[in-house]
């Protein structure tokens, strides 16, 4: 055991927001059960900046600055210099767990080839997405697939906590977002909900007739409301959609992932769509409820102690407002 706690592993993550965090209770894994010591991130540096000190990972690494393109070549005509940077950018690790690549053989023999150039390591390959059949939550196909493919597993079981708080701001992170609601003319003296009517498709987004209206009864019965909107949601909404947005609570706009998570640790309940946003919310441990539309909550939910999944009808999701839908939301996030 103690040699496996000085050992480092990397976890290749090159997804979007959501499933970085969803690697979370796997980095959790090979550091609680299998010992690990130290665990790098290699993914988008713009969505787990603020990993370290926070979370699992203890180091993020940007997917830039690895010429990993090379390792998609057929294996026959692959080719490592001497002091190759591919092959310095996997020295230090005695595991390395890709989410890159996982369907295509070349690149698994062309990364295992790499990294045994300077040392032996265990080199697994694991699939970003789960089949279309699979009933798995994701975080839990990650471990089990992680387990089946790691041959000295020897029968270990690994089911996911599903309130485990996987991000843990710091009492720095808390102030700097008092700091910055603060500017945007948010009340600290009433209980905050941030919304975030967006998500990566715009199939996924619920009617934002509901977000407002649900908006301005939270602000009736007390409470303090602020609207996260960035790039996607500002192009995606009617202009007259957003003028209606802001004349019922402030707004946070192009907005950076430290300044969100920033922001959640001073929020009381958080509301959204299947997005990475809400994966954050339910991964701080933030009351989160999740409108679902076409995608599977039972596969795709948001990891948290209180997290709460609704599932609306597909038709007019995205079109129609639902009051019924509404109250049920407003009682799950105790407003």
């Amino acid at each position: 055991m103690a040699a496996h706690r000085a050992m480092r592993a990397l976890i290749i993550q090159p997804g979007a927001i959501g499933d970085c965090i969803l690697t979370l209770p796997l980095a959790h894994y090979l550091k609680e059960s299998l010992g690990i010591g130290s665990i790098d991130l290699l993914a988008h540096v713009s969505y787990v900046d603020f990993y370290p000190n926070r979370t699992a990972v203890d180091c993020v690494r940007s997917l830039e600055t690895v010429p990993l393109h090379k390792l998609f070549v057929a294996s026959g005509d692959f080719q490592l210099k001497d002091k190759d940077p591919l092959a310095r950018a996997f020295v230090d690790y005695e595991w390395i767990v890709s989410f890159l690549g996982a369907s295509n053989r070349d690149f698994e023999a062309n990364l295992t080839f790499t990294v045994y150039s300077s040392h032996s390591a265990d080199v697994l390959t694991l699939p970003l997405v789960p089949p279309p059949e699979c009933q798995l939550h994701v975080a839990d196909y990650y471990i089990e697939t992680f387990l089946a493919k790691y041959e000295r597993a020897e029968g270990r079981v690994a089911p996911v906590d599903r309130s485990a708080v996987l991000i843990r701001p710091s009492a720095a992170d808390r102030a700097n977002g008092q700091q910055l609601l603060g500017k945007l003319g948010v009340s600290l003296s009433e209980p905050l909900l941030v919304m975030h009517p967006g998500s990566g498709g715009a199939s996924k987004c619920w009617c934002v007739e509901n977000y407002l209206a649900i908006a301005e009864q939270a602000v009736r019965r007390g409470g303090s409301v602020l609207f996260l909107l960035g790039p996607a949601e500002l192009e995606r909404l009617d202009p007259s959609a957003v003028q209606r947005i802001a004349a019922t609570a402030p707004i946070l706009q192009e907005h950076a992932l430290t300044e969100v998570m920033c922001v959640l640790a001073c929020a009381q309940a958080f509301l959204g769509n299947d997005s990475g946003i809400s994966h954050m919310a339910g991964a701080m441990g933030l009351r989160t409820v999740v409108m679902f539309g076409g995608t599977n909550p039972e596969v795709y939910c948001p990891i948290g102690p209180d997290v709460r999944a609704f599932c609306g009808e597909t038709e007019g999701f995205t079109r129609q407002a639902s009051p019924k839908l509404q109250a049920d939301v407003l009682g799950a996030l105790c407003f």
